[in-house]
């Protein structure tokens, strides 16, 4: 199996629009590389982004599904009450 940089394979986007006022949260988990990549390009963007991480203690599985009930991968995010999706959604909204 090939080793996958996180750090690359993703296009740095000019973002507009935003309020940094909203949340941006971002569901994640321990070893997800895709997880990796959307948060890099928030910060690579200046987003600040809470991480909710379901590896840990602080944040469940349920927490997650009680927040996107038909989760099936990670990422999930939101900025602020709007759920963006995963890594893919978070790259075409960022285009828009």
């Amino acid at each position: 199996m090939a080793h996958r940089d996180p750090h690359l394979f993703f296009t740095i986007y000019t973002f507009k629009g935003f309020n940094m006022s909203n949340n941006v949260i971002v569901w994640s988990k321990d070893k997800c590389f895709y997880c990796q990549m959307a948060k890099n390009v928030l910060e690579l963007q200046g987003i600040e982004f809470e991480e909710r991480n379901i590896s840990l203690n602080r944040w469940s599985r349920a927490d997650m599904l009680e927040a996107v009930p038909n989760a099936k991968t990670l990422p999930q995010i939101f900025f602020g009450e709007e759920y963006i999706g995963g890594f893919t959604e978070l790259q075409e909204y960022l285009k828009e």
